[in-house]
């Protein structure tokens, strides 16, 4: 029997199929894939290595940024119109102000972190990541907040954030039983109830 050629070659761009379930927004999701998830990477990935075997499926693929795992074509999805490796960026996590303007740190799906221009991230969309850091760097951007709590009897508890106490740097909650207690900034990132308000914007990663 005649070996069949392989589908992709090295340099092309392909899509990958997760391990776990992802939602519209790149979060993992608990148990099985259901109708809705993710089965494939929203990032994109360049093939690096083709490997041969004798036996089928006769070829994997090794991609670019993942080195523990390889693919089998039926595992993979081409992509059109794309040339490069990009990245889900997942926050902003710091920023700096320099005579070249200012510059974000912005935190990769894969780990990486990498400063990038403001101006830089405008143009590739990522203004309400920007809008995010910059609320987030505000303590009363906080007031009004829900959280959720587990206490000591097991039961979760819905709150508020009602103020900011800005000479103690404590948040003040008030659950729904009508107790209170005072958290700090780490405190109460833990409990917060998040609710994503966009898809993850994938990019091609800039060295600046």
């Amino acid at each position: 029997m005649k070996t069949p050629k392989s589908k992709y070659k090295v340099g092309d761009v392909v899509r990958y199929l997760l391990e776990n379930p992802k939602n519209i927004f790149n979060e993992k999701m608990s148990g099985n894939f259901r109708q809705g998830d993710l089965f494939y990477s929203n990032d994109t990935k360049k093939i690096v290595n083709v490997i041969f075997m004798r036996t089928k499926p006769y070829y994997r693929y090794m991609l670019e940024g993942i080195k523990t795992n390889s693919f089998t074509h039926k595992q993979l999805l081409p992509v059109k119109d794309v040339n490069e490796t990009t990245y889900n960026v997942k926050s902003i996590v710091n920023d700096k102000k320099t005579k070249k303007g200012t510059f974000y740190l912005v935190q990769y799906s894969d780990g990486d972190r990498l400063w990038i221009t403001k101006d830089e991230l405008l143009k590739d969309g990522l203004n309400n990541y920007i809008d995010d850091y910059e609320t987030s760097q505000l303590p009363e951007a906080y007031i009004g907040m829900e959280v959720k709590k587990k206490f000591n009897d097991g039961k979760f508890y819905n709150g508020i954030v009602k103020k900011y106490d800005k000479k103690n740097k404590w948040f003040k909650i008030k659950y729904d039983d009508n107790d209170t207690e005072d958290l700090n900034l780490d405190e109460l990132k833990k409990v917060l109830v998040v609710k994503p308000k966009k898809k993850p914007i994938t990019e091609k990663r800039k060295n600046v």
